[in-house]
């Protein structure tokens, strides 16, 4: 509920989203998370702020369709509460898109490594289509990593994809099958549960 406005039947109004600001005074509630500015106010009290918490908005649908139907008494119903908007996990946005970018790489370069060991007028280029991908598959995953830490996958994806690479170099007409399987070895379940 801190996340959403509020107004009251006096006109008095908080703005979905709005941040409280202790000027002084000791957090009261230890759920909350807070950031010690390191600035004073006017009357030379540290400005402490609410660090506000992701949006939920099942949680704002629920309270806006029932605060008003509880029994009187309950909940002040001289008070009428405004859903925060929600905001876009930017964060989580690019590491998804990184993530799909790496994997659209690795199959690419899957195809044009196994392209490439037909012998063809266009085997140095596909080779070098193949290292590109590599390359922009490595640097997607980077990007991914920054965007969303998880160490402990991106080592157990790193053995995966370390472990693909031989076996693709030794059998490259095999290495869009063999990139597919490894592929589907990191989204496996029980690789789910050695990341964690």
């Amino acid at each position: 509920m801190r996340l959403m406005g509020v107004s009251d039947a006096n006109g008095g109004t908080v703005a979905p989203g709005t941040a409280e600001e202790l000027n002084g005074r000791t957090p009261t509630d230890p759920g909350a998370s807070w950031l010690n500015t390191g600035l004073s106010n006017a009357n030379g009290k540290p400005l402490i702020i609410q660090i506000m918490p992701e949006a939920n908005p099942a949680v704002q649908a629920f309270i806006m369709e029932n605060y008003n139907s509880a029994t009187p008494g309950q909940v002040p119903n001289a008070y009428t509460y405004i859903p925060s908007p929600v905001g876009m996990d930017v964060r989580g946005t690019v590491a998804n898109v990184a993530g799909g970018v790496s994997t659209a790489a690795g199959r690419f370069g899957a195809a044009t490594a196994a392209a490439a060991a037909i012998p063809s007028p266009y085997s140095p280029g596909l080779t070098t289509a193949s290292f590109t991908a590599t390359v922009v598959g490595w640097l997607a995953g980077g990007v991914e990593q920054a965007a969303r830490p998880n160490p402990r996958g991106y080592i157990t994806d790193s053995l995966v994809d370390t472990g693909n690479f031989f076996v693709s170099d030794r059998l490259p007409m095999l290495a869009p099958a063999l990139n597919e399987t490894a592929e589907r070895i990191k989204s496996s379940d029980w690789m789910q549960q050695i990341k964690k």
